[in-house]
């Protein structure tokens, strides 16, 4: 149009603008063409190719990362614009993410600003890690996601967990007054005599580790990848492996699998670990964003002592849960006996199973005659864990607590069961009220099953 319909003035096209997703679609390769020969109008566009050295090196791109919902708008006009103009596609793989919605399911717009999470405000106060970790970890492609304050305050607590470990590993290393370099060698060969049962199951399954963090990344399986980043960090190197090593720590092990552990994090959480690399690297280091990907040692796997460490985890867990579940006071001292088939390294963790679980262990081989009367026992494969409960707790007093909440669930099942048992009740009631009515019964027949077993521990 040459006159405005509404005031009759008029209308003159602005030379100097183009359309938004016309000019988004020639982005992969006029952002890389050189900026002073592209004002020679002499120059074909094939001759502005040729002569702009970033085009050259980095076009066709790897990977294209953007929302499903700007496929036509964007990502099918890149590639036919792309194509088009220069014989090439733009990029090899298109990565879909979702969108982020908010707690209600509302997408995050900018056209409503107050659905909108504002980083600035978020970024003070729980970092910049951990907002990265929220929106990576636990989304998968192409899947819409929720973004809340909870949740990015939830990583937070992740990022703060590896800060506290890291200053727990500098605290050891410098009460050793030791941070060493790397693990000593022999031609060519970790020097592990020295290593504990721990240090070579934390050895072994960082190998594990690396290997599937390395093809997860490779494969674009970026939550999958951080979930077990997230779960080995937190889990096993912080909540056993440190745990452990408060009775024998070894520094060499402890700054090794630190600094593999914050080369794999970095691109889920760059800053943290590019502060805490500053620590813990070797001399003359490079900084965290250019050192080299770790690969696997083969020679540091080992199987076995993997499983030995998984079962002293196992015993541990198991005696702290019998502890929970009979009500013994945390600080309480108990005995505890367990029986195992055959000789395995559970003997030589003694130490660490009586510090952890405020026990005193009695490991033994034969089986011996078992008073079964006030015992509360647990069996695991190739042992059993018993804790004689007199003298430890009030039985009297727990008995009778655990009649009372015994005779309360019968009385509440038997409620159930009727209301089940009433047709007209089934005949009427919607679906999801007796989807429901069924699922107290089973809690409450778990319950009273567990209920149960702890009087028949107690001698009733």
């Amino acid at each position: 149009l040459d006159v405005c319909p509404s005031c009759g003035g008029s209308v003159k096209q602005d030379p100097d603008t183009l359309d938004t997703w016309f000019s988004s679609a020639m982005w992969t390769w006029s952002t890389l063409v050189d900026k002073e020969k592209a004002l020679d109008m002499s120059m074909s566009l094939q001759d502005l190719l040729d002569a702009s050295p970033e085009y050259k090196k980095f076009h066709p791109t790897s990977v294209m990362e953007t929302g499903y919902d700007i496929i036509f708008f964007w990502v099918a006009r890149m590639i036919l614009m792309t194509t088009y103009a220069t014989g090439q596609i733009p990029f090899e793989t298109v990565y879909l993410h979702g969108l982020v919605r908010t707690r209600d399911g509302k997408k995050m717009s900018k056209s409503n600003p107050e659905t909108c999470i504002d980083p600035l405000e978020i970024i003070p106060k729980y970092g910049a890690d951990a907002l990265r970790l929220s929106m990576i970890v636990g989304q998968s492609p192409g899947n819409d996601f929720r973004l809340y304050e909870e949740k990015i305050g939830g990583y937070r607590n992740f990022v703060n967990k590896l800060w506290n470990a890291s200053r727990f590993v500098l605290l050891k290393c410098e009460e050793a007054n030791v941070i060493p370099l790397e693990l000593q060698m022999e031609n060519g060969k970790w020097k592990m005599e020295n290593f504990s049962l721990a240090d070579k199951a934390l050895s072994s399954s960082l190998q594990d580790l690396i290997d599937d963090v390395t093809n997860g990344l490779n494969e674009y399986k970026l939550s999958e990848v951080g979930e077990r980043l997230y779960s080995f960090t937190w889990d096993f190197f912080c909540d056993w492996y440190l745990e452990v090593s408060k009775g024998e720590a070894n520094c060499e092990v402890l700054v090794h699998a630190l600094r593999t552990l914050l080369i794999l994090l970095h691109p889920y959480c760059p800053f943290v670990t590019e502060q805490l690399w500053s620590e813990f690297a070797p001399k003359d280091a490079d900084k965290l964003i250019k050192t080299a990907w770790p690969k696997v040692d083969s020679s540091l796997i080992n199987k076995e002592a993997l499983e030995q460490f998984n079962l002293v985890v196992e015993v541990i867990s198991t005696i702290r849960k019998l502890r929970t579940e009979q009500s013994i006071e945390p600080g309480k001292k108990v005995n505890v006996q367990v029986y195992i088939e055959k000789e395995n390294n559970l003997l030589s963790q003694k130490d660490n199973i009586e510090r952890m679980t405020k026990c005193s262990l009695e490991i033994v081989l034969s089986k011996k005659e078992l008073k079964t009367e006030n015992v509360v026992s647990s069996f695991l494969q190739d042992l059993e864990i018993h804790i004689p409960l007199e003298g430890v707790i009030d039985l009297d007093k727990e008995r009778e607590k655990l009649n009372k909440e015994k005779v309360k669930l019968l009385g509440f099942l038997k409620g159930i069961e009727g209301k089940l048992g009433n047709k007209q009740f089934m005949d009427n009631a919607p679906k999801d009220v007796v989807e429901k009515e069924n699922a107290k019964k089973v809690t409450a027949e778990d319950k009273l099953k567990k209920i149960e077993e702890r009087l028949k521990a107690l001698g009733k």
